[in-house]
């Protein structure tokens, strides 16, 4: 979100692959040396891995418009093409494969110095976006363990995987803007490991970037068309051909690197950023249960999941006009939630499974912060609406927010958790979240910016968004105010909530901070969610 700090990125592989030459640190960042010490390989590794956190948020900058000072792990590029992208971290800690520990940091020798020569080429680069629009994930470290330790190389390669596909930066868009790397030789073999073992390449939109040794991966993927093969020509210019000497010719590494940028960029841009290749996905989906409020857009091929306070009137509204009613400008009740909604919902388990197996169909919706979330349900039902019974029947007088905390932790607990008001049920809970994986997760705060890169991804931003808003059909869906919130509830935290009633809230919602990758916060952190 908006005004957070970037996180780091960590897992610890061999420092001649930390990040396969295509990453630099801001300027406050420096190429590390390798950590040493007697402590144990493989929970040295294991440690490492699972300290892999996503990629920086999307969006960086404070209300002043300057840029945060990001950590100096963060590792950001910005290169001719357009083409902002962010590589995650790979970090050794005193694991040796390149030699002796006296040539670790040595910029020479075969595999292992060619790209210590390309980090330390990058790593002198200035760069100030704030806004990558692709995330690189090297593999080429992991994909060197494989013929030496097999059993830490599979967990290894798990932990890495699920730390990327976790992260918000990977769920926001399915991973379409993501990039696996793999270039050095055996990576072929990493590829159908990732196909066989993991969500990631079986459905989602990620890129593999590899060598024409992966060819025969290629119809296997989970989107054929987004395996992006280099020419030979190109891997060499990046120097990841064997042994390199000490020289490289910075003019042909440039090359190398605006090379593969231009193989990605048309991938991760506009409407090729939904390109598969496969016609269906195989999901496990008999046990999702239907839902109202996976709201259908046949035109589009869109499905939209309606997560009560997330912002659902204004995406409503936007529906409406996407789907060609009328009277879509009016908003009240009757139009948005009633029986003038006109909606197609998904009302057949057959429907679902369809839907959800077929990957040129765009499911989306949008979340909130769980305090947040439930801060906003808190004032929509109990204090405007006086609905004193939402969770407790015996209620007669109006509840403080400890009192429905209370309620809601003893109900949390049961079954009945999935049957309460919509307003306090998990976001997960709804339009099977615990089953699929959805294409695009907008974040409430950030609506203006999520919607108009969803829409201009879909090449329908002109004709929806752009203009035709506001009293005089003169704003654009970013500008125009569809109804005036009664509160903050930043401001509510600040006034009512306690850090002991927020720790209640992360343990009620913890599957909604788990799986949609939310921080737990304290009454000092309110900052972070304000609606901006």
């Amino acid at each position: 979100m908006r005004g957070q700090k970037f996180r780091s990125v960590f897992i610890f592989v061999p420092v001649a692959f930390v990040v396969l030459g295509l990453s630099t640190y801001w300027k406050v960042g420096r190429v590390d040396s390798v950590g040493r010490g007697p402590t144990s390989v493989s929970g040295r590794w294991r440690a490492a891995a699972e300290n892999l956190v996503e990629s920086p948020p999307l969006l960086n900058q404070g209300e002043n418009g300057t840029q945060h000072e990001v950590e100096s792990s963060s590792l950001v590029l910005e290169l001719p093409h357009d083409t902002l992208f962010h590589t995650y971290r790979m970090q050794s800690l005193g694991v040796s494969i390149c030699g002796s520990d006296e040539n670790l940091d040595t910029p020479c020798g075969d595999a292992c110095g060619s790209v210590t020569r390309l980090i330390n080429h990058l790593s002198n680069h200035d760069s100030d976006t704030h806004m990558p629009e692709l995330y690189i994930v090297p593999l080429d470290g992991i994909a060197l363990l494989r013929s030496s330790n097999f059993s830490l190389y599979e967990e290894v390669l798990e932990m890495a995987l699920d730390s990327v596909y976790n992260g918000y930066s990977f769920m926001r868009l399915g991973g379409a803007t993501h990039a696996l790397l793999c270039l050095v030789d055996g990576c072929e073999h990493v590829m159908m490991d990732v196909v066989k073992s993991h969500p990631m390449g079986k459905r989602s939109r990620v890129l593999w970037v590899g060598s024409k040794e992966h060819r025969p991966g290629k119809r296997l993927w989970a989107c054929p068309d987004r395996v992006v093969l280099l020419p030979e020509s190109l891997i060499q210019a990046l120097g990841l051909r064997g042994t390199a000497g000490c020289e490289m010719d910075s003019n042909l590494l440039w090359m190398g690197v605006h090379g593969l940028l231009q193989a990605v960029r048309p991938l991760i841009m506009g409407k090729d950023r939904w390109a598969c290749g496969r016609q269906k996905w195989n999901l496990d989906l008999q046990n999702t249960s239907l839902s109202a409020d996976l709201i259908v857009d046949r035109k589009h091929k869109m499905l939209y999941c309606a997560i009560p306070k997330c912002g659902n009137t204004r995406v409503k509204v936007l529906l409406r006009r996407m789907t060609g009613q009328r009277d879509w400008d009016i908003i009240d009740y009757e139009h948005l939630y009633g029986k003038k909604a006109h909606f197609e919902v998904v009302n057949k388990k057959a429907d679902l499974i369809k839907y959800f197996e077929d990957p040129s169909w765009i499911k989306t919706t949008f979340v909130r912060h769980p305090a947040e979330r439930f801060l906003s349900g808190y004032l929509n039902k109990v204090v405007y609406t006086k609905w004193y019974k939402v969770l407790n029947e015996k209620q007669k007088t109006k509840p403080s927010i400890s009192k429905v905390i209370s309620d809601l932790m003893k109900i949390s607990k049961t079954k009945e958790f999935n049957e309460i008001n919509g307003h306090f049920r998990r976001m997960t809970s709804f339009c099977g979240f615990e089953h699929v994986r959805y294409d695009f997760i907008g974040r409430t705060p950030n609506m203006n910016y999520d919607m108009k890169e969803l829409l201009s991804s879909m090449g329908v931003w002109e004709k929806y968004g752009a203009s035709g808003w506001g009293k005089n059909k003169s704003m654009s869906f970013q500008t125009a105010s569809v109804y005036k919130a009664p509160n903050h509830s930043g401001s509510i935290i600040r006034e009512n909530l306690t850090d002991g009633m927020l720790r209640k809230l992360f343990k009620i919602f913890h599957k909604d901070y788990e799986m949609l990758d939310f921080e737990e916060m304290d009454v000092g952190d309110h900052h972070k969610i304000e609606r901006r």
